[in-house]
């Protein structure tokens, strides 16, 4: 499933209607596979027109349980099902913290990376 989002700011004076600020496409059906490169927090949350928000490294485990609420985690884990050069990724949207977070494939998460409204 693929899912539109959009970040709204209330505009100074409130006759006028909410202001997109930031729109982006996730797909929360399965993996994610993106070139390696995207490790620093804010070319993840970046790529989206999105800020960061922080970043929880030197994970293991399959699941990790959120800290923060954030509008979007990004779980990064190895490369299974990618190719070389990729890494796997799986997005959630709205999270509370405590919210359980699984890995995108069958290896540790790495590290998971939130992101906030511009």
């Amino acid at each position: 499933m693929t899912l539109g989002l959009q970040c709204f700011s209330a505009p100074m004076d409130r006759a006028q209607p909410m202001v997109a600020r930031a729109s982006l496409m996730l797909n929360l059906s399965h993996i994610e596979c993106l070139a390696d490169g995207r490790v620093l927090t804010g070319a993840e949350c970046g790529a989206f027109g999105l800020i960061a928000q922080g970043k929880v490294d030197n994970l293991s485990g399959l699941s990790f349980r959120a800290t923060p609420d954030a509008y979007v985690a990004i779980v990064k884990s190895g490369n299974h099902g990618c190719g070389l050069g990729s890494s796997a990724y799986r997005y959630y949207v709205n999270v509370s913290r405590g919210q359980l977070l699984s890995t995108p494939v069958d290896q540790n998460i790495s590290h998971v990376t939130y992101c906030a409204c511009p």
